[in-house]
């Protein structure tokens, strides 16, 4: 559980590259987890982002 708390530090971070105007992080001193984070903006209001990700059905239209 430790190491999962871990993750919500940013210094844990470290830039790795940016691909497709998304910005990837990996985790540093990780030890049994792969870890990456992404960022990124998108021109969509909040409500529609959540509902999109939430929406199992439209899962596969994020594979790729």
């Amino acid at each position: 559980m430790e190491e999962l708390m871990d993750l919500l530090k940013p210094e844990s971070w470290v830039f790795e590259k940016t691909h497709n105007k998304v910005d990837v992080y990996v985790r540093e001193n990780n030890k049994t987890l792969v870890s990456f984070r992404a960022e990124t903006n998108l021109d969509y209001p909040p409500d529609l982002c959540i509902e999109f990700v939430r929406n199992v059905e439209l899962r596969t239209m994020w594979d790729g």
